[in-house]
């Protein structure tokens, strides 16, 4: 029998002896390779299911979430997560437990052994497959990186993409830091979803329809006053079916367009249309790739300034159809 084989049988016999979980089948280990994550590193506490290192000052959870632990058996089945889901439901955890970022992941990875990658007798039932990590790619914005206890390689996948999860605790404040202001910029942009959205349909709900030659004529002057009150810029024109004021060009600024259009007889619609003027644009945010601290606090301003844009046009929509209906009815 090889070195490798009985490495194998050695180790996982070990692990089932001392941890009390089932021995994985597939663990395979090389004791020609130096280990990399000695179970002397660690003070295993296996009453409540957590190990603490002392080479990076990290505190581990036995098991991957999903698992349960009983005396450091890691029972169960481990959850696959969406990143969105794994920042989401993880990031704030009771006791400071968070994700772990890159670095951190990696610095658990048994380089002696694989499937899994990782040492069975501190980390038991481990699936050899991946773990999200907090970090993310930096040429695709889309994606976050992963390490694949496999055989230990490190990756980015689309954060859509579902992986396991163990937690940890204790870290550099200035990591801290980092993981804030990229848990502030998901918020952002998860805020500037929800409003693009919102603003599709306020726009719709604001359009308002008309019957009669008089009732439309009467609704088309109700938005001129309207966009007189409203909007930013002076009317630059105003006809029977279009009206529309000067383009906006200060951040912040509004302006807006209403457009008459008739169908059959006398029944028309009045569509009103709401600019805001951005400080940058879409174009700038997602290619602003520069990770400095200029780059990083534009690119927020950005954002923010999109926020805020978005918030107004969708309360213009919204008070634009409750004036029509107060000041005009059958």
């Amino acid at each position: 029998m090889n070195r490798s084989v009985l490495a194998t049988i050695s180790l996982v016999t070990i692990g089932t002896g001392f941890a009390g979980c089932v021995s994985q089948p597939e663990y395979q280990c090389d004791s020609n390779i130096l280990e990399t994550t000695p179970t002397s590193r660690f003070e295993i506490n296996r009453t409540y299911g957590i190990a603490f290192d002392r080479k990076t000052k990290l505190t581990w959870k036995l098991c991957s979430e999903g698992q349960d632990n009983s005396n450091g058996h890691c029972l169960g089945n481990a959850t696959e997560y969406s990143w969105i889901e794994a920042m989401n439901t993880f990031e704030y955890q009771g006791d400071s437990w968070r994700l772990p970022n890159a670095d951190e992941l990696n610095s658990i990875v048994e380089g002696q052994c694989k499937k899994p990658a990782i040492n069975l007798r501190v980390f038991p039932n481990t699936p050899s497959s991946a773990y999200w990590t907090a970090s993310l790619t930096d040429a695709d914005p889309s994606s976050a990186r992963y390490v694949s206890f496999s055989r230990g390689g490190s990756n980015s996948d689309d954060k859509s993409a579902r992986h396991f999860v163990r937690l940890v605790r204790g870290e550099d404040p200035r990591i801290l830091e980092e993981r804030q202001e990229q848990v502030l910029e998901l918020i952002e942009q998860n805020r500037i979803e929800d409003l693009l959205k919102q603003e599709i349909e306020a726009e719709r709900v604001a359009t308002v329809s008309c019957n009669t030659k008089a009732r439309c004529d009467r609704i088309f002057s109700l938005t001129q006053t309207y966009i007189t009150s409203e909007a930013s810029k002076n009317i630059k024109s105003a006809s029977d079916t279009v009206i529309e004021t000067y383009d906006p060009v200060e951040t912040g600024e509004i302006g807006m367009r209403a457009t008459r259009i008739s169908s059959k007889g006398d029944t028309a619609q009045v569509r009103l249309s709401v600019s805001c003027m951005t400080f940058g644009s879409d174009i700038i945010i997602d290619n602003l790739k520069s990770e400095t601290e200029a780059a990083e606090s534009l690119k927020s301003k950005m954002k923010k300034s999109k926020i805020a844009c978005l918030s107004k046009k969708i309360s213009i929509y919204r008070d634009f159809r409750s004036f029509v209906d107060d000041q005009y009815s059958d």
